[in-house]
């Protein structure tokens, strides 16, 4: 009985603090804001050239919530830095006057990342359609960007006051009811945060699985599922998570997966070529990348590359070192 219990004493520690790194590190989204995944997109027309001089961005959409005061877009920056000036203009539908008019040169946009266009706060916003212009100032085919479109192309942030929230019990019920709804409701939210419950499914495996090749193909399917969320999912990820990630496949790498190889494949040691070898697919997979323009996709491939090479650099020396006093 205290055996249960300590496993599952462990499994629940392993979750909140899954949980609370999750919500931590989500850089989407402020604390004490609620990110909405907007059904409109970016019309297709613009989605596949950038926005040069002359030509105007225009779409609406309907706010969730009140205290609109951020709309997000995704820049295609088409592997360049761009140092163009665009004008952001946001109105109400039905009115003549643009209540907001700021201007945003954009040399620090990130390709595919959204990039907030932030203004006073709107309170009664809730239910309103509004109507939303991009401009460039002097953009031309080599020296602007562009929007995606498509799904998750477009966001907005319904922002609250800590010290407002805190004071009405009533406010703060229901915010937090509609900050998890909205995160459920973010596909994208949803396979970052199961990157963080991986410990939690490893315990699980090595407690309770006992067939190997089952638990080896698990393992294979995290490792494979942690690649593809850090490099082709579209969100901001600071170096902690990069490290935790890094880590995490590290450890299934080193920890398990060679040993599946020695199991089934007769291999029977790890050495540091395996990570040139991984280094070396990366590469040829990092060409592909960037001959498709996919400016993301290339980025975090390369850094990938580097954590890589340099653990495997460092294996190697090690390596070194105790071949050399064996010697001695």
């Amino acid at each position: 009985m205290m055996r249960l219990f300590k496993e599952i004493a462990i499994i629940v520690l392993l979750f909140l603090l899954g949980t609370l790194l999750s919500l931590w590190w989500y850089k989407e989204v402020y604390i004490t804001a609620i990110q909405e995944q907007q059904s409109e997109t970016i019309p297709a027309s613009f989605t596949k050239e950038p926005l040069v001089k002359g030509k105007t961005l225009y779409f609406a959409i309907t706010a969730k919530h009140n205290n609109l005061g951020v709309l997000k877009l995704r820049p295609k920056t088409y592997n360049r830095i761009n140092y163009d000036t665009i004008y952001f203009r946001l109105r109400e539908k039905g009115k003549d006057t643009w209540e907001i008019n700021n201007s945003y040169v954009v040399d620090r946009f990130e390709d595919k990342l959204f990039y907030p266009f932030g203004f006073p706060i709107i309170p009664n916003s809730k239910g309103r359609i509004y109507e939303i212009e991009i401009t460039s100032e002097k953009g031309t085919p080599t020296d602007s960007v562009g929007f995606y479109g498509g799904y998750n192309s477009i966001a907005t942030q319904y922002i609250y006051s800590r010290e407002t929230i805190a004071i009405n019990n009533k406010l703060l019920t229901s915010f937090l009811y509609e900050k998890l709804s909205s995160l459920m409701n973010d596909l994208y939210f949803i396979l970052f945060y199961v990157i963080f419950l991986i410990p939690i499914i490893l315990y699980v495996l090595t407690k309770y699985i006992k067939n190997d090749f089952l638990f080896y193909f698990i393992e294979i399917v995290i490792f494979l599922y942690m690649l593809f969320v850090y490099i082709f999912i579209p969100m901001a990820m600071d170096s902690s998570v990069i490290i935790y990630i890094l880590t995490i496949g590290f450890f299934i790498f080193v920890s398990h997966l060679f040993h599946f190889f020695e199991k089934y494949f007769s291999i029977y040691r790890f050495s540091p070529s395996w990570l040139y070898g991984l280094s070396a697919m990366l590469v040829v997979y990092l060409l592909i990348n960037i001959g498709f323009n996919k400016v993301l996709e290339s980025t975090r491939i390369a850094l990938a590359i580097f954590y890589t090479t340099l653990l495997a650099l460092a294996l190697s020396f090690f390596e070194l070192v105790v071949k050399q006093k064996k010697r001695t």
